[in-house]
């Protein structure tokens, strides 16, 4: 018997799963975080929090996030000002984040949990991503996209058990917009839940026509919210910084000339990450402090 036939025949329970992925995260991430510190934008949000205190969130990110803020008024009230406190809190967030996503899928895909638990391992330590060591940055972003794998948990489990709809789906509205307020980083995964939603409608005999019904009724809440979302942010609300969405006017404003700009901007854009990627390898670069 091969060693890939014994694996595919182990029993791992249910239990150990998120023990394993919290392993898994440190051990790629956590046993040098004795030897770590600040790094890049980490430096100026501990120098504000060193020097004005948590509140000054409200005024810095009231030009580009501002509900981020209450997020950063939350951890760094706790957390402080320890460089290692904020990488234990980045493994642990990260963690959450993982097992967020894992729980989502399992819903999703139930009979599958094998293949489900390598997604979520994969997904611990995606080597395509570089900025771990950036502890403070990135663990509010962990809690974001926890919220919102948890929001897509939920908006799934309410089709599986419809005695818990109710409560399931003001869950996963809540996290959806949670998610959309703080970071426009995971807008464009709502995008994801109507596919979602008709993957699980279609394990029932129905016609395509009652699936689309299905799909849109359960889908409109979170659309609705995220049109709203879409209108304040683009109509409504000034941005001081970068986040203005550019691309959207842009496109708004010339649809043909917008689209191959963005189109060009993503192929070039590629490129300069396979060659940033391949530079990084052959120097052997590690993170540095600013």
């Amino acid at each position: 018997m091969s060693i890939i036939t014994k694996i595919k025949k182990l029993s791992i329970p249910l239990w150990s799963i998120p023990i394993f992925l919290l392993l898994l995260i440190i051990l790629g991430y956590g046993l040098f975080i004795t030897q770590l510190g600040f790094y890049q934008d980490d430096w100026y949000l501990m120098w504000d929090l060193h020097r004005f205190g948590p509140s000054i969130y409200l005024k810095s990110f009231a030009g580009e996030r501002p509900f981020l803020a209450g997020v950063y008024i939350l951890t760094t009230s706790l957390i402080g000002e320890s460089a290692l406190r904020w990488h234990i809190f980045s493994l642990f967030t990260k963690w959450l984040a993982v097992l967020a996503g894992w729980w989502a899928l399992r819903v999703l895909w139930p009979q599958h949990t094998r293949q489900v638990t390598w997604i979520a391992a994969l997904f611990a330590i995606y080597p395509g991503f570089h900025q771990h060591y950036l502890a403070v940055t990135y663990s509010q972003y962990y809690l974001v996209m926890a919220a919102f794998l948890v929001s897509i948990g939920a908006m799934l489990k309410a089709i599986r058990q419809p005695l818990w709809r109710w409560p399931l789906t003001l869950l996963a509205l809540a996290g959806s917009v949670f998610s959309l307020v703080s970071t426009e980083y995971f807008f464009g995964l709502e995008l994801l839940r109507p596919v979602l939603l008709w993957l699980v409608l279609s394990e029932q005999p129905r016609t395509i026509r009652e699936r689309m019904r299905l799909t849109l009724i359960h889908w409109t809440p979170y659309l609705l919210a995220t049109v709203a979302f879409a209108i304040w942010r683009m109509f409504f609300y000034e941005s001081t910084k970068y986040t203005e969405p550019k691309l959207i006017l842009r496109v708004a404003a010339n649809p043909i000339t917008g689209i191959l700009n963005f189109l060009h901007t993503v192929i070039q854009d590629g490129i300069d990450v396979r060659e940033q990627t391949q530079g990084e390898q052959l120097r052997g670069i590690r993170p540095s402090s600013f």
